[in-house]
């Protein structure tokens, strides 16, 4: 068995359950596990003005992507789109107080998710597994 292959598989099987598992728990607040990380995002970084390049950026998603995301939002009135007064080729994305408001019942779902998986760990495992994961991700990068 190619062992690289077996933990590409494990980690792509481990990111779609996970992300099924959120998308499950969030429905009640109608909105998906990338409208949520937006939504977060958005609520961190409310003191500056971001763009939809800037979410692109966060999310590693191409503009089309964003494009689509930021547009199911703004239909359902979590933020709004205006162009950037200095720089008319840019558009701000802001969080209206409707988003905001999700901003505490996101963070219990992604806590709650989160202990989800440790509680299968111990401690020092769930520290073991950080770290060889962050060995992962910065070898990938």
């Amino acid at each position: 068995m190619n062992q690289e292959r077996e933990i590409g598989a494990r980690f792509k099987h481990i990111h779609d359950k996970f992300t099924q598992h959120m998308n499950q728990n969030l429905r009640c607040l109608d909105v998906t596990y990338s409208q949520m990380e937006l939504l977060l995002y958005l609520a961190e970084h409310q003191n500056r003005k971001i763009t939809q390049k800037d979410i692109g950026e966060f999310m590693k998603v191409k503009h089309s992507t964003v494009i689509g995301i930021l547009r199911r939002l703004e239909m359902k009135g979590f933020l709004y789109c205006v162009v950037d007064e200095e720089n008319k080729r840019c558009r701000n994305v802001i969080l209206t107080q409707k988003g905001l408001d999700l901003k505490s019942k996101m963070e219990a779902h992604r806590r709650e998710e989160e202990m989800r998986i440790r509680q299968v760990l111990s401690e020092e495992e769930s520290q073991k597994l950080y770290e060889l994961l962050g060995k992962v991700l910065e070898s990938l990068e």
